[in-house]
């Protein structure tokens, strides 16, 4: 059991491991990976299983279990974060110096969000996204073709000169747009984006890029 209140399951066999979510959706379902990684919690344990480090710290279901552990973390650097958000949204960091009440507070902001809480070690380092395609690494994020990618990166404080952002919300994971699901939100976006599913092109350099438009895309 990865998370009971998630329904969320793994079995293994023979070599094999299969995710399960509420009993139908496993790796025959495109959005299995998405439901994966939507809960931190679940992660956590898939990383921590493939003998990559997890932060550590606690989860908690209920906000006084959460608030009364403060001397747990105390003289700590640690992150407050819910279970099942993005974008950063009801994340606290607070710094070794931080006092029971900003604790507090950043738990009670963390449960308004989401009915699971994580509470972590901080973790230096820098941050890095993956493409894996069938099963192997395609690229690491580095100069990318995808608009929306390029958006992440004008997005994150390190990397742009002027911050932007990406309009529109995101859509749950089991209600995605169809054609492309980046469409709605992307400026680069045409009629046809909203039916047609992008291929696979192979680019350069053993990259790849599932763009309907691929001459807008690669325009740098």
């Amino acid at each position: 059991m990865l998370d009971a209140a998630d329904n969320f399951i793994v079995l293994r066999r023979d070599g094999r491991t299969e995710y399960v979510k509420q009993a139908t959706r496993t790796s025959a379902d495109t959005y299995v990976s998405a439901l994966l990684m939507e809960n931190k919690a679940v992660t956590k344990l898939v990383l921590t299983a493939a003998g990559l480090r997890a932060p550590g710290g606690a989860r908690y279901d209920h906000e006084t279990e959460a608030a009364g552990d403060f001397a747990r973390y105390a003289g700590r650097r640690i992150v407050v974060k819910p279970n099942a958000t993005n974008f950063g949204e009801g994340v606290a960091l607070l710094g070794a110096d931080a006092g029971e009440a900003e604790y507090r507070a950043a738990v009670t902001a963390a449960f308004a969000l989401d009915r699971t809480v994580l509470v972590e070690e901080f973790v230096e380092g820098r941050e890095f996204r993956f493409l894996v395609i069938g099963g192997a690494t395609r690229a690491v994020l580095d100069r990318p073709a995808h608009p929306y990618t390029r958006l992440l990166l004008a997005c994150h404080p390190d990397r742009a000169v002027e911050l932007a952002g990406i309009p529109g919300t995101v859509p749950p994971a089991t209600a995605q747009p169809s054609g492309c699901r980046f469409h709605p939100r992307c400026p680069q976006a045409q009629a046809d984006c909203a039916v047609a599913v992008p291929p696979l092109l192979a680019l350069p350099e053993g990259r790849a890029l599932a763009c309907g438009h691929p001459e807008a895309a690669l325009v740098q």
